[in-house]
């Protein structure tokens, strides 16, 4: 009996370990959009001199943050959870390329 009860016990734990998805708390297809923007800051903040680098970066997550609606304590949860889920962060990735060369494409339009 006891044996028994072992065994579902470490059967339970094995399907309760098993891979979990990532729990954004920013939709997908907005936090793709956020990244993107965040990419192109990052880009823009590099040609600055060290000294400017961390108040300009402030006040452009700060932009995006207000412009997409999204509070900065959601934003760094979502990257936590990707961090901790590599395929969410992977697809999440590829969006995010998709749409920086959507972006590309229309620079010159």
């Amino acid at each position: 009996m006891l044996r028994n009860f072992l065994l579902v016990n470490l059967l339970l734990f094995l399907c309760a370990c098993g891979p979990s998805r990532a729990e954004l708390s920013i939709p997908k297809e907005k936090l793709v959009k956020v990244l993107a923007d965040v990419h192109i800051a990052e880009g823009t903040i590099q040609n600055l001199r060290a000294e400017q680098k961390d108040s300009v970066a402030n006040i452009y997550y700060e932009q995006i943050f207000t412009i997409h609606e999204v509070s900065k304590e959601d934003f760094y949860q979502s990257m936590e959870a990707m961090r901790q889920d590599p395929q969410t962060m992977e697809e999440v990735y590829a969006l995010v390329l998709e749409e920086l060369s959507k972006m590309e494409a229309n620079v010159g339009k």
